[in-house]
Protein backbone atom coordinates (compact mmCIF):
# COMPACT_ATOMS: atom_id res chain seq x y z
CA UNK A 1 0.00 0.00 0.00
CA UNK A 2 1.02 3.90 -0.79
CA UNK A 3 1.00 5.98 1.85
CA UNK A 4 1.20 9.56 0.69
CA UNK A 5 0.51 13.21 2.54
CA UNK A 6 0.31 11.73 5.74
CA UNK A 7 -0.05 14.14 8.76
CA UNK A 8 -0.61 14.09 12.33
CA UNK A 9 -2.35 17.38 13.19
CA UNK A 10 -4.13 18.04 16.96
CA UNK A 11 -4.67 14.48 17.38
CA UNK A 12 -6.34 13.94 13.92
CA UNK A 13 -4.34 11.59 11.81
CA UNK A 14 -5.29 12.42 7.83
CA UNK A 15 -4.25 10.17 4.71
CA UNK A 16 -4.42 11.08 1.19
CA UNK A 17 -4.38 9.13 -1.76
CA UNK A 18 -4.38 5.80 -1.05
CA UNK A 19 -4.16 3.04 -3.71
CA UNK A 20 -4.13 -0.42 -4.50
CA UNK A 21 -0.84 -1.63 -4.61
CA UNK A 22 -1.27 -4.50 -6.86
CA UNK A 23 -3.86 -2.58 -9.04
CA UNK A 24 -2.92 0.59 -8.73
CA UNK A 25 -6.07 2.07 -8.89
CA UNK A 26 -8.29 3.26 -5.72
CA UNK A 27 -10.21 0.04 -4.22
CA UNK A 28 -12.55 1.03 -0.94
CA UNK A 29 -11.20 -0.66 1.80
CA UNK A 30 -11.51 -0.61 5.79
CA UNK A 31 -8.51 1.93 7.22
CA UNK A 32 -7.63 0.77 11.38
CA UNK A 33 -4.98 2.27 13.38
CA UNK A 34 -3.80 0.46 16.18
CA UNK A 35 -1.71 1.11 19.30
CA UNK A 36 1.40 -0.25 20.58
CA UNK A 37 -0.24 -3.01 22.30
CA UNK A 38 -2.61 -3.58 19.28
CA UNK A 39 -5.36 -2.45 20.53
CA UNK A 40 -7.36 -0.59 17.66
CA UNK A 41 -7.40 3.35 18.48
CA UNK A 42 -9.27 4.64 14.99
CA UNK A 43 -11.16 3.46 12.04
CA UNK A 44 -12.19 4.91 8.85
CA UNK A 45 -13.25 4.97 5.29
CA UNK A 46 -12.63 7.22 2.90
CA UNK A 47 -15.36 10.26 3.56
CA UNK A 48 -14.83 11.64 0.20
CA UNK A 49 -14.09 11.13 -3.96
CA UNK A 50 -10.64 12.60 -2.47
CA UNK A 51 -9.49 9.52 -0.82
CA UNK A 52 -9.27 10.62 2.02
CA UNK A 53 -9.16 8.80 5.57
CA UNK A 54 -9.82 10.98 8.90
CA UNK A 55 -9.04 9.78 12.32
CA UNK A 56 -9.45 11.84 15.75
CA UNK A 57 -7.04 9.88 17.85
CA UNK A 58 -6.89 9.53 21.45
CA UNK A 59 -10.56 8.20 22.21
CA UNK A 60 -10.80 4.90 23.22
CA UNK A 61 -12.19 2.72 20.46
CA UNK A 62 -15.20 1.89 19.70
CA UNK A 63 -15.72 5.98 20.52
CA UNK A 64 -15.12 7.53 17.45
CA UNK A 65 -15.02 11.32 19.03
CA UNK A 66 -15.04 11.49 22.83
CA UNK A 67 -15.15 14.72 25.43
CA UNK A 68 -13.65 15.27 28.66
CA UNK A 69 -12.28 11.79 28.89
CA UNK A 70 -11.04 9.65 25.96
CA UNK A 71 -14.08 6.82 27.08
CA UNK A 72 -17.05 9.58 27.75
CA UNK A 73 -17.58 9.21 23.78
CA UNK A 74 -19.73 11.62 21.71
CA UNK A 75 -19.96 9.85 18.37
CA UNK A 76 -19.48 5.86 17.49
CA UNK A 77 -18.09 4.00 14.61
CA UNK A 78 -21.14 2.28 12.43
CA UNK A 79 -21.53 1.06 9.37
CA UNK A 80 -18.06 -0.60 9.24
CA UNK A 81 -19.09 -3.42 6.63
CA UNK A 82 -18.19 -6.16 8.37
CA UNK A 83 -17.62 -4.82 12.08
CA UNK A 84 -20.84 -5.18 13.88
CA UNK A 85 -23.16 -1.99 14.37
CA UNK A 86 -21.99 -0.01 17.08
CA UNK A 87 -24.25 2.39 18.87
CA UNK A 88 -23.83 5.25 21.39
CA UNK A 89 -25.64 4.32 24.53
CA UNK A 90 -25.80 6.37 27.77
CA UNK A 91 -24.10 4.00 30.78
CA UNK A 92 -26.75 3.39 33.09
CA UNK A 93 -27.49 5.89 36.48
CA UNK A 94 -24.11 8.54 35.09
CA UNK A 95 -24.12 11.19 32.04
CA UNK A 96 -21.13 8.93 30.40
CA UNK A 97 -21.63 7.67 26.75
CA UNK A 98 -20.22 4.42 25.31
CA UNK A 99 -20.52 2.75 22.41
CA UNK A 100 -21.92 -0.86 22.23
CA UNK A 101 -22.74 -3.01 19.55
CA UNK A 102 -26.45 -3.82 21.50
CA UNK A 103 -28.63 -1.21 23.12
CA UNK A 104 -28.89 -2.61 26.19
CA UNK A 105 -32.69 -3.96 28.39
CA UNK A 106 -34.85 -0.80 28.52
CA UNK A 107 -32.98 1.20 25.37
CA UNK A 108 -34.05 1.09 21.71
CA UNK A 109 -32.50 2.37 18.83
CA UNK A 110 -33.05 6.19 18.05
CA UNK A 111 -31.12 7.07 14.83
CA UNK A 112 -27.72 5.65 15.69
CA UNK A 113 -28.20 6.68 19.97
CA UNK A 114 -29.70 4.06 22.33
CA UNK A 115 -32.14 6.10 24.04
CA UNK A 116 -34.48 4.79 26.94
CA UNK A 117 -37.71 3.26 25.93
CA UNK A 118 -40.89 4.84 27.42
CA UNK A 119 -40.83 4.69 31.42
CA UNK A 120 -43.01 1.65 32.12
CA UNK A 121 -41.49 -0.50 29.01
CA UNK A 122 -38.71 -2.80 30.51
CA UNK A 123 -37.97 -3.88 26.96
CA UNK A 124 -39.22 -1.88 24.12
CA UNK A 125 -38.46 -2.66 19.70
CA UNK A 126 -34.84 -2.06 19.69
CA UNK A 127 -34.37 -2.35 16.06
CA UNK A 128 -36.48 -1.31 13.08
CA UNK A 129 -36.23 -3.00 10.09
CA UNK A 130 -32.90 -3.19 8.68
CA UNK A 131 -31.58 -1.99 11.89
CA UNK A 132 -33.65 1.53 11.01
CA UNK A 133 -35.01 3.02 14.22
CA UNK A 134 -36.81 1.16 16.76
CA UNK A 135 -40.22 2.67 18.88
CA UNK A 136 -39.85 3.54 22.08
CA UNK A 137 -43.50 3.25 22.91
CA UNK A 138 -43.73 -0.82 21.17
CA UNK A 139 -42.93 -2.31 24.37
CA UNK A 140 -42.09 -6.00 24.61
CA UNK A 141 -42.47 -6.35 28.13
CA UNK A 142 -43.08 -4.65 31.05
CA UNK A 143 -41.35 -2.96 34.67
CA UNK A 144 -42.81 -4.75 37.90
CA UNK A 145 -46.45 -4.17 38.42
CA UNK A 146 -47.82 -3.28 34.81
CA UNK A 147 -49.16 -5.62 32.45
CA UNK A 148 -48.36 -5.87 28.49
CA UNK A 149 -50.99 -6.00 26.09
CA UNK A 150 -50.46 -4.96 22.58
CA UNK A 151 -47.33 -3.49 23.24
CA UNK A 152 -48.55 -1.38 25.62
CA UNK A 153 -48.06 -1.76 29.67
CA UNK A 154 -50.63 -0.83 31.54
CA UNK A 155 -51.59 -0.77 35.36
CA UNK A 156 -54.97 -1.90 34.67
CA UNK A 157 -55.45 -4.18 31.89
CA UNK A 158 -58.41 -3.05 29.50
CA UNK A 159 -62.20 -4.34 30.18
CA UNK A 160 -62.76 -7.78 29.10
CA UNK A 161 -58.88 -8.38 30.06
CA UNK A 162 -57.19 -9.40 33.35
CA UNK A 163 -53.57 -9.51 34.47
CA UNK A 164 -52.35 -12.04 34.43
CA UNK A 165 -48.35 -12.48 35.13
CA UNK A 166 -46.73 -9.77 32.72
CA UNK A 167 -49.51 -9.55 30.58
CA UNK A 168 -53.02 -9.04 29.83
CA UNK A 169 -54.74 -12.28 29.02
CA UNK A 170 -58.45 -12.26 28.14
CA UNK A 171 -61.81 -12.82 30.30
CA UNK A 172 -64.23 -15.21 29.31
CA UNK A 173 -66.41 -14.35 26.33
CA UNK A 174 -69.43 -13.76 28.86
CA UNK A 175 -67.36 -11.61 31.36
CA UNK A 176 -67.12 -6.92 30.50
CA UNK A 177 -64.53 -7.19 33.62
CA UNK A 178 -62.75 -10.17 35.42
CA UNK A 179 -60.39 -10.76 37.96
CA UNK A 180 -59.10 -14.10 36.38
CA UNK A 181 -60.29 -15.90 33.61
CA UNK A 182 -62.31 -18.06 36.12
CA UNK A 183 -63.61 -15.25 38.09
CA UNK A 184 -66.07 -12.22 36.54
CA UNK A 185 -66.85 -9.24 37.88
CA UNK A 186 -69.18 -7.84 35.90
CA UNK A 187 -71.11 -9.37 32.47
CA UNK A 188 -71.34 -8.34 28.79
CA UNK A 189 -74.98 -7.77 27.80
CA UNK A 190 -77.41 -9.97 27.99
CA UNK A 191 -75.71 -11.69 30.77
CA UNK A 192 -76.64 -10.80 34.54
CA UNK A 193 -73.70 -10.84 37.08
CA UNK A 194 -74.17 -13.44 40.06
CA UNK A 195 -71.27 -15.11 42.25
CA UNK A 196 -68.31 -14.52 40.32
CA UNK A 197 -70.04 -15.58 36.92
CA UNK A 198 -72.04 -14.49 34.23
CA UNK A 199 -75.53 -16.04 33.40
CA UNK A 200 -78.78 -15.46 30.93
CA UNK A 201 -80.57 -15.13 33.83
CA UNK A 202 -80.99 -14.54 38.16
CA UNK A 203 -81.64 -17.71 40.48
CA UNK A 204 -84.62 -17.88 42.75
CA UNK A 205 -85.05 -15.08 45.62
CA UNK A 206 -82.74 -12.92 43.70
CA UNK A 207 -83.16 -9.96 41.61
CA UNK A 208 -82.02 -7.67 38.34
CA UNK A 209 -80.61 -4.63 39.11
CA UNK A 210 -78.90 -2.34 36.79
CA UNK A 211 -75.95 -0.30 38.00
CA UNK A 212 -76.11 3.29 36.90
CA UNK A 213 -72.67 3.35 37.45
CA UNK A 214 -71.21 0.91 34.67
CA UNK A 215 -74.56 -0.19 33.30
CA UNK A 216 -73.87 -3.66 33.75
CA UNK A 217 -76.48 -6.06 35.50
CA UNK A 218 -75.98 -7.41 38.67
CA UNK A 219 -78.05 -10.47 40.23
CA UNK A 220 -78.95 -9.39 43.98
CA UNK A 221 -80.18 -10.99 46.52
CA UNK A 222 -84.02 -10.59 48.27
CA UNK A 223 -84.32 -10.15 52.24
CA UNK A 224 -83.94 -13.43 54.24
CA UNK A 225 -87.53 -15.44 53.36
CA UNK A 226 -88.49 -13.48 50.36
CA UNK A 227 -90.75 -14.78 47.84
CA UNK A 228 -90.41 -11.12 45.86
CA UNK A 229 -88.32 -8.24 46.27
CA UNK A 230 -87.93 -4.82 44.42
CA UNK A 231 -85.46 -4.24 41.95
CA UNK A 232 -82.40 -2.43 43.64
CA UNK A 233 -79.26 -2.49 45.16
CA UNK A 234 -80.30 -2.99 48.61
CA UNK A 235 -83.96 -4.46 47.89
CA UNK A 236 -86.79 -4.57 50.22
CA UNK A 237 -89.30 -7.75 49.93
CA UNK A 238 -92.63 -7.71 48.45
CA UNK A 239 -93.89 -10.44 49.31
CA UNK A 240 -92.81 -13.25 51.77
CA UNK A 241 -92.75 -17.01 51.77
CA UNK A 242 -95.41 -18.82 53.25
CA UNK A 243 -95.83 -18.70 57.47
CA UNK A 244 -93.94 -14.88 57.05
CA UNK A 245 -94.93 -11.86 57.80
CA UNK A 246 -94.20 -8.76 55.39
CA UNK A 247 -92.34 -5.41 57.95
CA UNK A 248 -91.12 -3.03 56.45
CA UNK A 249 -89.89 -4.66 53.51
CA UNK A 250 -88.41 -7.57 55.61
CA UNK A 251 -89.98 -10.82 56.35
CA UNK A 252 -90.41 -11.93 60.08
CA UNK A 253 -92.38 -15.35 61.43
CA UNK A 254 -96.13 -15.14 61.96
CA UNK A 255 -95.53 -16.74 65.47
CA UNK A 256 -93.18 -13.58 66.12
CA UNK A 257 -95.98 -11.70 65.38
CA UNK A 258 -95.50 -7.98 63.80
CA UNK A 259 -94.19 -5.01 65.56
CA UNK A 260 -95.96 -2.95 68.52
CA UNK A 261 -98.91 -1.43 66.60
CA UNK A 262 -99.42 -3.14 63.79
CA UNK A 263 -100.82 -6.16 62.53
CA UNK A 264 -101.37 -8.53 59.65
CA UNK A 265 -103.74 -7.74 57.27
CA UNK A 266 -105.86 -10.34 54.80
CA UNK A 267 -102.50 -10.04 52.46
CA UNK A 268 -100.17 -10.84 55.48
CA UNK A 269 -98.58 -7.98 55.73
CA UNK A 270 -97.94 -5.76 59.02
CA UNK A 271 -100.21 -2.48 59.22
CA UNK A 272 -101.45 0.54 60.95
CA UNK A 273 -104.40 -0.97 62.67
CA UNK A 274 -107.52 0.21 60.38
CA UNK A 275 -109.80 0.78 63.27
CA UNK A 276 -109.12 2.76 66.79
CA UNK A 277 -108.33 -0.62 68.57
CA UNK A 278 -107.57 -3.86 66.89
CA UNK A 279 -107.13 -7.09 68.08
CA UNK A 280 -104.70 -9.94 66.20
CA UNK A 281 -105.62 -8.76 62.60
CA UNK A 282 -105.74 -4.91 61.47
CA UNK A 283 -109.09 -5.49 60.17
CA UNK A 284 -110.45 -7.32 63.04
CA UNK A 285 -111.56 -4.28 65.07
CA UNK A 286 -112.38 -3.96 68.47
CA UNK A 287 -113.35 0.11 68.87
CA UNK A 288 -114.37 2.71 66.01
CA UNK A 289 -113.16 6.27 66.01
CA UNK A 290 -114.84 9.33 63.95
CA UNK A 291 -118.32 9.05 62.53
CA UNK A 292 -117.36 4.94 61.95
CA UNK A 293 -119.06 1.64 63.94
CA UNK A 294 -118.11 -1.19 65.19
CA UNK A 295 -120.27 -4.39 63.46
CA UNK A 296 -119.19 -7.46 63.59
CA UNK A 297 -115.10 -6.54 64.18
CA UNK A 298 -115.79 -3.82 60.91
CA UNK A 299 -115.89 -0.08 61.60
CA UNK A 300 -118.50 1.11 58.91
CA UNK A 301 -120.18 4.33 57.87
CA UNK A 302 -123.33 3.12 58.29
CA UNK A 303 -124.73 0.60 60.51
CA UNK A 304 -127.00 -1.80 58.56
CA UNK A 305 -130.78 -2.51 58.48
CA UNK A 306 -132.06 -2.80 62.40
CA UNK A 307 -128.93 -1.26 64.06
CA UNK A 308 -128.23 2.20 65.24
CA UNK A 309 -125.06 4.16 65.77
CA UNK A 310 -124.56 3.88 69.53
CA UNK A 311 -121.13 5.31 71.13
CA UNK A 312 -119.33 4.01 67.59
CA UNK A 313 -121.29 1.01 68.20
CA UNK A 314 -124.14 -0.59 66.27
CA UNK A 315 -126.37 -1.94 68.46
CA UNK A 316 -129.78 -3.61 67.65
CA UNK A 317 -133.06 -1.27 67.46
CA UNK A 318 -135.57 -2.73 69.83
CA UNK A 319 -137.63 -5.73 69.52
CA UNK A 320 -140.32 -5.72 66.32
CA UNK A 321 -138.64 -2.40 65.35
CA UNK A 322 -137.16 -2.66 61.60
CA UNK A 323 -135.48 0.29 61.45
CA UNK A 324 -134.48 3.11 64.04
CA UNK A 325 -132.28 5.73 64.80
CA UNK A 326 -132.22 4.94 68.67
CA UNK A 327 -133.37 2.70 71.01
CA UNK A 328 -136.71 4.96 71.56
CA UNK A 329 -137.38 6.05 68.15
CA UNK A 330 -138.60 3.38 65.37
CA UNK A 331 -138.47 4.42 62.08
CA UNK A 332 -140.23 1.32 60.16
CA UNK A 333 -141.97 -1.66 62.14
Amino acid sequence: MNISNSSLINSSLTLNGLINPTTKYYTPFLFVVYDANSKIIAVSLPINSSLTYSFKLGCSYPCQNCTNSNSNCSTCYTSIWWITEIYLSQVVNTTTYTCTDKCLEGYYLNNGTCTPCNLNCKTCIIYGTNYSNGSPSTCLSCNTSMFLFNNICYSICPQGYYGSGSICSACQSNCFTCATYNQCSSCSAPFVFYSNRCLLACPAAYVYFLNSTDNRTYCVGCPANCKLCSSSASPSCIKCNKGYLLSNGTCVLVASGCPAGKYPDLNDNCVACQCLSCSGKSYNCTSCSGVTSLYLNQCLNNCPTGYYTLSNVCTNCPIKCAQCNSSTYCIVC
